[in-house]
C-alpha cells in the first residue's frame, strides 16, 4: 500500500543540502505576471560557451543549463531557497517495503509546439531516454543500477520501484541536478531523438526553443499561451556564448547583450557606472577546489585489494597532495580574483547544514591545508622531490563552467606551485580533448579546477570519491568510500549522518583535492533593462530560474 509522505524529509532526511519540508501539492497556477513592458525584445545573456552544445539532453552530461528555459521536471527548486518542491509532480509517495516511489503528474500542463498535455507516458519515454547505454549523461549509470523498473500506472501515476534503498534518488529527479528532464512522447515518436538540425524535443518550460548557431547561441522564445506556473517578462531569451571575459564585458558595455556573467575584476569596472549591478544567487553553494586526477581504482568491487590503474603517479602519495594544497595562496588568489568574496571551504562535499559535518575540520584546517610554502616543500622532500629531483605534474588550464575566472586560476596555481618547486607543465585543452581522457582513466599526473554545486549525494559520490563508475575525478580512499557506500544504502538518518562523518574525516585527512572558496555565482546586468533575477545558484551550470528575469521599468 502507499502512503502519503508529508513532509519530504521523512523520505528524504538528508536528499538535499537546503531541502526543508516540502507541500505534498503546489500553489495554483499563477496568474499573468504584472510585469513591466520590456524595453527589449530580445534578452542577450552572455555567458560562457557549453563545454558540449548539443539538442539531446541525454548526450550533455552537466551542460543541461543550455536548454534549461525550456524543460521542467517532476521535482522543482524554490528560486529563492534551492528546496526541492513539487513541479510537474504535485506529490509523490513511497512504498517502503516494495521500495516503490510512485509520483502524481499535474493536469492541464501544455508540451511546447502543440505537442498535447503532460501524461505519465511522457514520464516513461523521457526516462526511457535518459537511461539508455549509450547516454552521456552523469546520472544515467546511477539511474541504471539505481531503478528496476518503472511505468505508468494510469495516466496521471507513475511508479519507480528501486533495486536497493538510496537517498540519492529524488534529488536526483529534481531540477537540481541536470538529466531527468521531461519530454514530450509525441514528439519523440514522431521526430525522434533530438539533432542540432531539429532543436529539442519538445518540454513544458515557460519558454520554448527557438533555434541555434552552433558556437554562437542558443535562442528561446515566450510560449504563446499562460504557463500553468508563471509567464517571463522578456518575449525572447538568448545565450550568447562568448568564451573570452572582455569579450563578454564588451557586449555587456556596447548593449550587444544586457546580462553577462563576468570574472570579479571585470565586474567591479563595470558597476562603477550607474546603469550596471551585479545580482548574486539567492541561495549560493558554488565551491571551488583544485581537483586531482589520476587516483583511480582498478576494480570498484574491491577497492582495498584491486590495486590502482596509475600505482606510480606521485599523485598517489597524500603528502604530494598535502604539499600542493599548502602551496597555494588562498588569501591572496581570493582578494586578486574574487575581491574577498570567497567564503573558505574545508571540505569540498560538505556544508555545516549538510549531514556528516565535523566542526573539527574547520579548526584543523589551517594545519592541514593552510598556505605554508616552507612545510609544502618540506613534504615534497619527506615524499622524495627536491631542487635535483622536482615533482613533474600538469595542471590543466580550460573553461570551468560557473566560474569564469577559471583558466587564470589554473595559472596562478600552477605559479604557485612552482614557487614550491614543483615543475608544472600548464596546458590548454579542450573539452572534446579532455572528456574522454578522464573517462578512459587516461589522465594520471592531472589536476585542473573544478567547481560545482552538487548536493551532498552528488558532491561525494562523484567528485571527493573513487567510486563512480565514469571515475569523474575524486580520489580513491577506500576507508572513506566504503563509509560513502554505506550512507548512499540507506534511508535512516541516523546511519547516514554516522557514515558520511566517517567518510568526510577520510576525505579530510587523505586530501582528496584541495579546496578553495565557496563563491556566489553572480551576473552583471544592466539595470536599466533588467530588473532583478531570482535563481538559487545550486544548479549545475549557475543559470537556472531564466523566466524570472524581470524587466525594468
Amino acid at each position: 500500500m502507499f502512503t502519503k509522505v508529508l513532509p519530504l524529509l521523512v523520505l528524504l532526511p538528508f536528499a538535499a543540502a537546503c531541502a526543508a519540508p516540502a507541500p505534498a501539492t503546489a500553489p495554483a497556477p499563477a496568474s499573468p505576471n504584472a510585469a513591466a513592458k520590456p524595453k527589449v525584445e530580445r534578452l542577450v545573456m552572455a555567458v560562457e560557451p557549453p563545454k558540449t552544445e548539443n539538442n539531446e539532453l541525454r548526450m550533455l552530461n552537466s551542460d543541461n543549463w543550455q536548454l534549461d528555459p525550456a524543460f521542467e521536471y517532476l521535482i522543482g527548486l524554490d528560486a529563492q531557497t534551492g528546496k526541492l518542491i513539487p513541479g510537474l509532480a504535485t506529490e509523490w509517495s513511497l512504498d517502503q517495503a516494495a521500495m516503490t516511489y510512485r509520483f502524481k503528474v499535474r493536469a492541464g500542463v501544455k508540451f511546447h509546439k502543440d505537442y498535447g498535455e503532460l501524461t505519465a507516458n511522457d514520464l516513461v519515454a523521457s526516462f526511457k531516454e535518459l537511461i539508455k547505454e549509450d547516454s552521456l549523461q552523469g546520472s544515467s549509470p546511477f539511474f541504471r543500477t539505481t531503478v528496476k523498473q518503472f511505468e505508468a500506472v494510469n495516466d496521471h501515476e507513475v511508479a519507480y520501484t528501486l533495486t536497493t534503498p538510496t537517498g540519492e534518488f529524488l534529488p536526483s529527479m529534481s531540477q537540481e541536478r541536470a538529466g531527468a528532464e521531461i519530454m514530450s512522447a509525441a514528439h519523440l515518436t514522431k521526430s525522434g531523438p533530438a539533432t542540432m538540425g531539429s532543436g529539442p524535443t519538445a518540454g513544458t518550460a515557460p519558454y520554448q526553443f527557438a533555434g541555434r548557431s552552433q558556437g554562437a547561441y542558443v535562442r528561446f522564445e515566450r510560449v504563446p499561451y499562460q504557463h500553468w506556473r508563471t509567464m517571463p517578462d522578456f518575449p525572447q531569451l538568448e545565450f550568447r556564448f562568448l568564451r573570452e571575459p572582455s569579450t563578454r564585458m564588451a557586449a555587456l558595455l556596447t548593449g550587444e547583450a544586457q546580462m553577462a556573467a563576468l570574472p570579479s575584476d571585470l565586474q567591479a569596472q563595470a558597476t562603477t557606472r550607474p546603469e550596471f549591478a551585479a545580482i548574486s544567487a539567492r541561495s549560493p553553494v558554488t565551491r571551488v577546489r583544485v581537483q586531482f586526477d589520476g587516483v583511480y581504482y582498478k576494480d570498484l568491487k574491491e577497492l582495498d585489494k584491486g590495486g590502482y590503474m596509475h600505482p606510480s603517479s606521485p599523485l598517489m602519495d597524500v603528502r604530494v597532495r598535502k604539499a600542493l594544497s599548502k602551496a597555494i595562496n588562498r588569501d591572496e588568489m581570493n582578494k586578486a580574483f574574487f575581491g574577498g568574496k570567497g567564503k573558505p571551504v574545508y571540505n569540498y562535499s560538505f556544508t555545516p547544514n549538510w549531514p556528516g559535518w565535523n566542526p573539527d575540520w574547520e579548526k584543523r584546517f589551517a594545519a592541514e591545508y593552510g598556505y605554508d610554502l616552507a612545510a609544502a616543500q618540506a613534504l615534497l622532500a619527506e615524499a622524495g622531490f627536491g631542487p635535483n629531483t622536482p615533482l613533474k605534474t600538469t595542471m590543466l588550464s580550460m573553461v570551468v563552467q560557473g566560474l569564469a575566472a577559471g583558466p587564470d586560476v589554473a595559472e596562478a596555481i600552477a605559479g604557485y606551485w612552482s614557487k614550491a618547486g614543483v615543475k608544472v607543465d600548464l596546458v590548454t585543452m579542450d573539452t572534446a580533448t579532455f572528456s574522454p581522457l578522464q573517462r578512459d582513466m587516461k589522465l594520471d599526473n592531472h589536476s585542473l579546477i573544478h567547481a560545482t554545486s552538487a548536493n551532498i549525494w552528488t558532491g561525494t559520490s562523484t567528485h571527493s570519491s573513487g567510486i563512480k563508475a565514469t571515475r569523474s575525478g575524486g580520489v580513491g580512499i577506500p576507508a572513506g568510500d566504503r563509509e560513502l557506500l554505506v550512507a548512499t544504502s540507506t534511508l535512516d538518518e541516523k546511519k547516514q549522518d554516522e557514515a558520511f562523518r566517517k567518510a568526510g574525516n577520510a576525505y579530510f585527512d587523505g586530501h582528496v583535492d584541495a579546496p578553495l572558496f565557496y563563491l556566489p555565482p553572480e551576473i552583471t546586468v544592466n539595470k536599466t533593462i533588467v530588473a532583478d533575477y531570482t535563481f538559487p545558484g545550486n544548479v549545475t551550470g549557475n543559470w537556472s530560474h531564466i523566466e524570472t528575469i524581470k524587466a525594468a521599468k
